[in-house]
C-alpha cells in the first residue's frame, strides 16, 4: 500500500515510518527541510519536500496514495488551528471513498478525572486545552466521502523521545527534585511509541467499521509513581509540591502535565484489531529503559 505520512520525520512519525515499511508499505513522508528529508530516507521512506501550508502539494501527494496518516503537529505555529484545517481539507480532497485517512488525536479530548476510563463513545471535553484536535476530529469524521479512523493516544513514551517524560527528567536534573502535586494520585494512561505504531499498521490492514480508537496500555500510572521513576533515573528525591508552587516554579507545560488526570480505555483496539501492547511500561522505561541513555 502507498501511504502518505505527515510528520514523518518527527518522534512518532519516524517510528511509524519504520513500522509501515516493515509491514510492506511504501511510505512517502512530508519533510520540511533537508535534515527532515534525510531522517525520512534513513527510516526507509521517500521524502516529499513541503509543509502543511503547501496545500497543492498535499492534495497531489494524497491523490497518489492509498492511505494518508496525519501525524504532523506544530505547537509553535500561532495559527495551528487554521493550518491544520486547511491541510486536512487539501488531504481529503485528494482522496476518495476507496482510500483511507487516519487522524492522530489525543486522549486529552476527554474530560479529566472521570469515574471510569474514557471510552470512544464518551463525549469530548469542549473546554480541552487542545481544541484544535476536537476540531480536526470532527472535520475528518464528518467529511462524508473518505473513510476515516481516529487514534486518541495516551502519553507517548519510548525510544528516549521528546515530550512530557523528557521534560520531567530535565526539570528534575535542573531542580534536584522530582515533583508531583499534592498526593500525586492523579493518573495518566500511556502508550509506548512502538505499540502506537503497531496500532496504525493494524488499522490500515483491517479498515474496521469502528472509527475511533483509544491507544494506551491497560494500567494507568499515578503521577506520584512517575515522579518516583524520575527520581531513580536522575538520582534525585521525589517530593510533593502544591498547585500554587507548580504554577509559580515550573514551566506552564510542566505544571499542566503534573496536573493531568487522563485515563482511557483501549479495549476496543484489543477486541476489534487484536492490538496488544507489548513494549516496556512507562515506569520501567523511565527508571531503567530508554530514558537512562542520557
Amino acid at each position: 500500500m502507498k501511504v502518505l505520512l505527515t510528520g514523518a520525520s518527527g518522534y512518532v512519525g519516524s517510528v511509524l515510518t519504520r513500522h509501515l515499511v516493515a509491514a510492506g508499505h511504501l511510505v512517502t513522508g512530508l519533510a520540511r527541510g533537508a535534515a527532515s528529508a534525510a531522517r525520512v530516507e534513513a527510516n526507509g521512506g521517500t521524502p516529499v519536500r513541503g509543509s502543511l501550508a503547501d496545500l497543492d502539494l498535499l492534495r497531489a501527494a494524497a491523490s497518489g496514495a492509498d492511505a494518508v496518516i496525519h501525524a504532523a503537529i506544530d505547537f509553535a505555529d500561532p495559527d495551528l488551528g487554521t493550518t491544520e484545517r486547511l491541510a486536512l481539507e487539501a488531504l481529503l480532497s485528494g482522496l476518495d471513498a476507496s482510500r483511507q485517512l487516519v487522524y492522530t488525536s489525543t486522549g486529552l479530548v476527554y474530560p479529566p478525572g472521570g469515574e471510569r476510563p474514557a471510552r470512544e463513545e464518551d463525549p469530548v471535553d469542549e473546554h480541552t486545552i487542545q481544541p484544535h484536535k476536537i476540531a480536526g476530529e470532527r472535520q475528518v469524521l464528518d467529511n462524508g466521502v473518505v473513510p476515516v479512523h481516529v487514534i486518541r493516544a495516551g502519553l507517548v513514551h519510548g525510544h528516549n523521545g521528546p515530550g512530557p517524560v523528557r521534560n520531567f527528567l530535565d526539570t528534575a536534573r535542573e531542580s534536584g527534585k522530582a515533583v508531583y502535586i499534592g498526593d500525586g494520585a492523579n493518573r495518566i494512561s500511556a502508550v509506548h511509541v512502538a505499540d502506537l505504531a503497531d496500532l496504525y499498521v493494524r488499522l490500515l490492514a483491517k479498515r474496521p467499521a469502528e472509527r475511533i480508537f483509544n491507544a494506551a496500555t491497560a494500567e494507568p500510572v499515578s503521577v506520584r509513581d512517575i515522579a518516583g521513576a524520575v527520581a531513580r533515573n536522575t538520582g534525585t528525591a521525589a517530593c510533593s509540591i502544591t498547585a500554587d508552587q507548580a504554577r509559580d516554579e515550573l514551566e506552564p507545560h510542566n505544571a499542566f502535565a503534573l496536573a493531568l488526570d487522563s485515563v482511557i480505555d483501549s479495549s476496543r483496539a484489543t477486541q476489534v484489531l487484536g492490538w496488544q501492547p507489548t513494549a516496556v511500561s512507562l515506569l520501567a522505561d523511565i527508571a531503567e529503559g530508554s530514558y537512562t541513555a542520557d
